[in-house]
């Protein structure tokens, strides 16, 4: 993430506010320890980097990323997401917009400077998460690393581990959760919708981000899916994507991508609430263009007594370790192999937009050598 140190932390004394010279010495140990990128305008930097009052290994880490400004300095106009540190009395976190926070350099040295936590509902979601971030760095040419501790939140505890971390161990957190919608019009589920009012509403640096659509699974692109569908499914995935997939792309969106959805599924929406309506719309869409058989389940047809296994696919499913398999391919390609082969992806777009989400909140050089 980037930190940018404001002009005014020149008007501390740090000879006589020791807070105030270890404030500044845990933020440039960040930088050292790669683990975030660390900024101020030149002037800023040149005086701190003479200051006989800070450490020497401190005044060398500023005057070395003072001699890469001709390099990083672009950085504060194209990463949206920062934390800039002030100096003044107390240590209140100040939002100033979505992604930006003012934190006095009194509070960096009482709660310290570590990795962004990344939280999401389980590992998994966490490393797709940060191949996105990845993929969008190979495809913006951006340097360096992306950096997390990566946490999961355990699904419906999730708001409680983003709390905790933000709120009580003051942690700089970024937490993507499902949003569960089955339906354009739907709002994101209890969860997500915990997450993000405590971000909304706190006094500290806390993100949150849900996805528009159903799961992460229906975000990953198509040219990853594709190779990972096993071969009892091959023909199921060909004929989704062909047929469903094309004349309807809203769609996958919304679908069930592990379990697949059925006519009955969604005959057990409400009737006339939104979620029955667009699926209503979707099925009258593809009966019309023959893509799926007509009407064979309905409430009171045998498929209520078939439990789980109605045979009326509207979108078929994949399994449960759809993303497992995704997972596995990318950690046997390089960022630029994987952003190269989403060129022309339907779901490009979507992918890289939440990489780059996580990219400016775990974006970090490498490591200083003093």
């Amino acid at each position: 993430m980037l930190i940018w140190i404001d002009a005014s932390v020149l008007n501390a004394d740090f000879a006589k506010d020791l807070k105030a010279a270890q404030g500044i010495a845990d933020v440039f140990g960040a930088a050292v320890r790669g683990e975030h990128y660390v900024l101020a305008d030149r002037n800023t930097l040149r005086e701190m980097a003479a200051d006989i009052n800070l450490s020497s290994a401190t005044r060398t880490v500023i005057s070395t990323i003072q001699s890469q400004l001709a390099t990083l300095g672009s950085i504060k106009t194209e990463l949206g997401a920062r934390i800039r540190i002030t100096y003044g009395d107390g240590n209140a976190v100040k939002r100033t917009s979505a992604t930006e926070w003012e934190i006095p350099l009194h509070a960096i040295a009482t709660f310290g400077t570590k990795k962004t936590a990344l939280i999401t509902e389980n590992l998994e979601d966490a490393e797709a998460f940060e191949h996105a971030a990845k993929q969008y760095q190979a495809s913006a040419g951006f340097g360096g690393h992306v950096v997390f501790e990566k946490i999961p939140g355990g699904g419906s505890t999730t708001p409680k581990v983003f709390t905790h971390l933000a709120d009580s161990e003051k942690r700089w957190c970024l937490c993507i959760t499902d949003s569960d919608r089955l339906c354009p019009s739907d709002n994101m589920d209890t969860t997500a919708s915990k997450c993000h009012s405590f971000a909304k509403g706190c006094k500290c640096i806390a993100f949150h981000k849900d996805l528009d659509e159903r799961e992460i699974e229906n975000i990953l692109p198509f040219a990853f899916v594709d190779e990972v569908i096993p071969p009892s499914h091959r023909d199921h995935w060909d004929w989704y994507t062909k047929q469903v997939a094309k004349r309807r792309p809203d769609v996958h969106d919304y679908c069930d991508l592990k379990l697949g959805t059925t006519r009955k599924s969604i005959c057990t929406f409400t009737k006339d609430s939104p979620r029955h309506r667009y699926w209503t719309t979707v099925i009258a869409d593809l009966t019309g263009a023959s893509t799926v058989q007509p009407a064979t389940c309905d409430d009171d047809s045998v498929c209520q007594d078939l439990g789980n296994r109605c045979p009326c696919t509207i979108t078929p499913g994949y399994g449960e370790k759809l993303l497992n398999g995704v997972l596995a391919l990318l950690a046997k390609m390089s960022p630029h192999e994987a952003h190269r082969r989403i060129k022309n992806d339907p779901k490009q777009a979507t992918w890289l937009a939440i990489g780059r989400t996580v990219f400016e909140f775990g974006c970090a050089p490498e490591k200083i050598r003093l």
